[in-house]
């Protein structure tokens, strides 16, 4: 329990850094969120309005998302102020074996740097791929589509987080054999 509380801490304060640039200019409107925006205690009554079935995972909220044929967690909340909506895909736990292979690590940093807006994050050993949205003026439609996003840019980036590809079985160790 300590452990998914932290976990859930450390994914905050980075989705938080990553939402410092998007709108960082932007003040709510007085009184508290733009109209359209989805208030704190609101986001599992939206989720629900979204088609989704929101679960209490930490401090997220667990939607399963149906993309391709094949259903897959994601985690949603709302950062502590209310501004965004942080959508984050748990893709693998990173393999006990070291040294971990430098181009996959160093393809995930370079990809962080383009401006798609997806983010890979290591959250203690696991790997998360994370989306920072305004809370403006926020639809239902609008964030199956961003949840959609995050899917297609998890497969796009599958080379990279892929962990059972970081480490080939070497020549002559199949066991079992033929």
């Amino acid at each position: 329990m300590m452990r998914a509380a932290f976990l859930a801490l450390v994914t905050g304060a980075a989705l938080a850094a990553l939402a410092s640039g998007v709108g960082a200019g932007d003040a709510p409107a007085a009184g508290g969120l733009a109209g359209g925006s989805v208030a704190q205690g609101d986001l599992a009554g939206f989720l629900t309005e979204a088609g989704f079935a929101p679960v209490p995972d930490g401090q997220f909220l667990r939607v399963s998302v149906k993309h391709e044929d094949k259903e897959y967690p994601l985690h949603v909340r709302l950062s502590p102020d209310g501004r965004y909506l942080w959508l984050s895909a748990p893709l693998a736990r990173l393999p006990e074996r070291r040294p971990l292979p430098a181009e996959f690590l160093v393809g995930m940093l370079a990809s962080n740097s383009g401006d798609g807006g997806y983010q890979f994050l290591l959250v203690g050993d696991l790997l998360v791929l994370a989306r920072v949205v305004d809370n403006r003026a926020l639809r239902p439609d609008i964030v199956r589509r961003e949840l959609s996003g995050l899917l297609d840019a998890a497969r796009e980036g599958s080379p990279l987080w892929n962990t059972e590809a970081w480490f080939p079985p070497e020549a002559g160790s199949g066991g079992g054999g033929k």
